[in-house]
């Protein structure tokens, strides 16, 4: 194996801990995320080869929960209001929703704003 050669943005490999049927990537980056192969061939005479794909995905978690923002602790009866309701980066984007009095309110009846996290 020739793991030293490899030097991909994200792929950070441990050679001390990688051999021909393990590989150990230090440090998983969202470059490190794609498909991984592994190639199995046999010699002369045959020369035949087979191989499977595991695709690799790489998640980040929000490091805090949502924060809201704006709005007054009184209202008068027939004030509006508004409420951002925000959570830290992540990938995929976090779904947010929003509960008034414990209970669930549709989308539908709210303005949402879906921002991804893109790197």
């Amino acid at each position: 194996m020739i793991w030293g050669a490899i030097k991909n943005p994200g792929i950070d490999i441990d050679l001390t801990r990688t051999n021909s049927n393990i590989v150990f990537l230090r440090t998983v980056a969202l470059d490190s995320a794609g498909n991984y192969k592994c190639q199995v061939s046999t010699d002369a005479p045959t020369y035949s080869c087979v191989q499977a794909v595991k695709e690799m995905n790489v998640i980040i978690l929000p490091i805090e929960g949502p924060q809201i923002t704006g709005g007054e602790s009184t209202y008068e009866l027939g004030d509006n209001i508004t409420l951002n309701c925000t959570s830290a980066e992540s990938k995929p984007a976090a779904n947010l929703q929003w509960f008034i009095n414990d209970q669930s309110k549709s989308t539908v009846l709210l303005r949402v704003a879906v921002i991804a996290y893109c790197c």
